[in-house]
């Protein structure tokens, strides 16, 4: 009744805007046709490694019976959803035996708004939790049988593990978390079968990860900046740094935020980009949390090393994470969890110090503190309902129109468009799609543009930090390959002294061609040697380049073919030029400073010598 109520109130039919979603789909539309594990989305339709395909795979089940919008996998996860309340609901009664408290915490899960946001969002976060809860009920029960080799729930407790690994590699905490426990209750046989079952079905996965490079997740994890591909590696210091910061991230901000979604919390300063530290409120509630849920776990005898083993190898994972990957989505999947141990320590304290005759179930003091976890509930989910009728931001309304627009005026197989979120811009758009690399080597980015055959590319303000200091830069310094064909947002406006402000919600469409700009040899990313410089206009620049500049003799040839032969400082004209017009064979000494012409010149013949001075300007 609580789900039928609240699911469709704060539903959102809109695309999510984080670009995993659309992948997602593209992913398990192409399993769906039969086409194999494979980004279709991209040029040369290379195979699918950055995600590991088992939500893809749960998402093309239905589209293999024909149920296949995106509205429908939303709903999918609401379902999920759903059914992650009723394991809970069942996996607390195994724990406590109490009924009452169980359906507490079934509805509290149904009443988070960061778990009802998810459930309506084409992510993997609540398929990974519905796993996990089913995981651990089937351990209990296989447990409650001595983990009896011809019990079906051994081999579903298997299956449903290796789905789990699949949808997420976080889900090897729970394997681990499982054998260590299986040996402590010297359950080797079925130890043995299964991790030999897992590893048979896990491990042709592995290899074809290997062989197509490794795992691009696992790549930005050793990286000091995982969205920098020139950053350096990982090193002792790099790492308790890291551990340092996410202990206080999370903590302070992450584990009080998804479990009490009305606690917002901020990373960032937006004006001058410095961490933003959480008021003292906020590190009282995430340790408060902490000690309730640990305080839970050990009142639950028979299952609290398993519990404890979890915490410690999840949270361990979360550790390692990079700084940049934060927000609640890493954390969700254990918010159920740690709802439920929590509960179950707020009710040991209560059971402990006031001894009551009946169940303190049935009491008034508990009812007040369900009561309570209910309330403050209400805004999150009332604010969540409000953002699912809201349109998107303007920056992100212009971004995908950037995309639409793309579709109705790109004609042809051969367009590719490159940006920072193509799994998106290709839903709306169709047109196969390129990210751009992560570097500050000019040189890598526009051949890795060449190799993906990329013809367009959109400059956004999305705010990530990304297209900023890696695409920008490429445009500001090779503009001649860039030629604006579209823009939304970008309209001139003034501040109250009628002065230009920039635009701050904009996205552009530019064609991108390689052949235009410079052309020649670079050292680490920088223009050096000989080279030239082909304008649009088609005049073309011959000479050396030095640290990006052009430096010392060079002949600039315009498109009607007059030639400017002289020396180049600092990438400006300076000095004495020559100017040949081909047709009137005019020969023109002329002098420059800083690009600039001396209005004095003299025509000369072919030889140099001068005939008569000339006004050139």
């Amino acid at each position: 009744m609580v789900f039928i109520q609240v699911y469709p109130y704060i539903f959102d039919v809109k695309l999510f805007l984080g670009g995993d979603n659309a992948d997602y789909y593209l992913l398990a539309n192409a399993l769906a046709s039969g086409e194999g594990y494979i980004n279709t989305h991209l040029p040369g339709l290379p195979p699918a490694n950055h995600f590991p395909p088992g939500y893809p795979f749960l998402m093309s089940l239905l589209m293999r019976v024909g149920i296949e919008s995106i509205t429908a996998m939303k709903i999918f996860n609401g379902v999920l959803l759903l059914m992650s309340s009723y394991l809970l609901f069942h996996l607390s009664f195994k724990l406590t035996k109490n009924k009452i408290l169980s359906l507490i915490l079934g509805v509290l899960v149904l009443l988070n708004s960061n778990m009802l946001e998810y459930s309506t969002i084409m992510m993997s976060e609540i398929s990974f939790v519905f796993f996990t809860l089913l995981s651990i009920y089937l351990f209990v029960l296989c447990n409650e049988r001595e983990f009896n080799l011809k019990s079906p729930y051994f081999y579903l407790l298997i299956v449903s593990m290796i789905i789990l690994f699949f949808i997420r590699t976080q889900g090897i905490a729970l394997f681990g978390a499982f054998f260590i426990y299986m040996g402590f209750k010297k359950q080797f046989k079925p130890l043995a079968v299964f991790f030999a079952l897992s590893l048979v079905a896990i491990l042709p996965w592995q290899i074809r990860s290997a062989n197509l490079g490794g795992s691009t997740y696992m790549k930005q994890l050793m990286r000091v900046e995982p969205y920098n591909n020139d950053s350096k590696k990982m090193e002792l210091g790099d790492w308790m740094d890291r551990i340092g910061e996410n202990t206080v991230r999370y903590v302070s901000k992450e584990i009080p935020n998804v479990i009490f979604p009305s606690m917002k919390v901020e990373y960032k300063d937006r004006t001058t980009g410095e961490n933003i530290k959480s008021p003292t409120s906020y590190w009282v509630v995430g340790i408060l949390i902490i000690v309730l849920a640990l305080l839970g776990i050990w009142s639950s005898k028979e299952y609290r090393w398993l519990f404890l083993l979890l915490y410690g190898s999840t949270f361990g994972i979360y550790m390692l994470w990079p700084q940049v990957w934060f927000g609640i989505r890493f954390v969700l999947p254990m918010a159920p969890i740690t709802l439920m141990f929590a509960v179950f320590g707020i009710y040991f304290i209560l059971q402990t110090l006031f001894k009551p005759k009946t169940p303190l179930i049935e009491s008034n003091k508990f009812a007040l503190v369900f009561a309570l976890l209910c309330f403050v509930q209400i805004a999150p989910i009332k604010a969540l309902a409000e953002k699912s009728g809201r349109p998107h931001p303007l920056n992100w309304a212009n971004f995908l129109k950037i995309g639409e627009w793309s579709k109705d005026h790109l004609k042809g197989e051969k367009i590719v468009i490159s940006n920072r979120k193509p799994g998106l811009i290709y839903a709306v758009s169709k047109h196969k799609q390129a990210g751009f690399l992560y570097t500050d080597d000019r040189d890598a980015m526009i051949k890795d543009f060449k190799k993906n055959g990329v013809t367009h590319v959109i400059f956004e303000q999305l705010g990530f930090s990304q297209t900023g200091k890696f695409l920008f830069p490429l445009f500001q310094k090779e503009p001649e390959k860039f030629k604006q064909v579209h823009q939304f947002g970008a309209a001139q406006k003034k501040d109250q002294n009628g002065n230009n402000l920039p635009p701050t919600n904009a996205a552009w469409l530019y064609e991108f061609n390689p052949e235009f700009g410079y052309q020649g040899t670079y050292t680490k990313g920088l223009r050096e040697g000989k080279g030239k410089y082909i304008y649009r206009d088609n005049s073309v620049l011959t000479g050396t380049w030095v640290n990006d500049t052009i430096v010392g003799d060079g002949v600039l040839t315009k498109a009607d073919g007059t030639t400017f032969t002289g020396k180049w400082e600092s990438g400006r004209k300076n000095g004495k030029f020559m100017i040949h017009n081909p047709t009137n064979n005019q020969y023109i000494e002329s002098f420059w400073k800083n690009d600039t012409v001396n209005v004095e010149g003299f025509v000369t013949d072919e030889k140099g010598n001068r005939k008569n001075a000339i006004r050139l300007r």
